[in-house]
């Protein structure tokens, strides 16, 4: 998220507080008993509402220690959706902080490279990009999209051109 953060050119301070958020982004899953956290099958909707409590838990934690205030609003809003399809809230583009649209991205990255083994099979890096790329304009923000692949590319991790990364230029031309 740090890394994102200052691609977009990002304060130092802001960049701080990104990252931080994004350490802290899925501390309301404590409340979460293990049971359904863990569970290896499909949720109920019963347990999926209480999966998607976890932002809102998160914030309640965090809020009340003054120096992680902002971080707390980033903890809150990871979930929401660019078009305003997502949760708790149900904001839409920029009624979301940036650290939480930042968050979002690289959360939905990590999950898919790394700790999505226990929902699917983990994927490249090409795939998890190309998957970003899908959803951006819905689920994501594309500014944000588009930074992490420069940096994927940067690190040389992004070895390839993604099928659709043609997709992602047209949105940003027409933003």
């Amino acid at each position: 998220s740090a890394l994102v953060a200052r691609e977009m050119g990002h304060r130092e301070d802001d960049t701080r507080i990104i990252e931080h958020g994004g350490l802290l982004h899925d501390i309301g899953k404590i409340c979460i008993p293990d049971e359904i956290l863990l569970k290896p099958g499909p949720l109920t909707q019963n347990e999926y509402d209480r999966i998607k409590a976890h932002p809102t838990l998160g914030y309640r934690i965090v809020k009340p220690i003054k120096f992680l205030a902002e971080e707390s609003l980033i903890i809150l809003y990871h979930h929401e959706w660019v078009n305003g399809e997502g949760y708790p809230h149900r904001l839409s583009g920029r009624e979301i902080p940036v650290g939480a649209r930042i968050v979002s991205v690289l959360d939905a990255y990590d999950t898919m490279r790394i700790a999505g083994g226990r929902y699917k099979k983990l994927l490249t890096c090409e795939e998890a990009v190309s998957e970003l790329i899908e959803c951006t304009g819905t689920q994501f923000d594309p500014e944000v999209v588009r930074c992490l692949t420069h940096l994927l590319k940067q690190r040389k991790e992004l070895k390839t051109e993604v099928p659709n990364h043609k997709k992602l230029e047209r949105f940003l031309k027409s933003a």
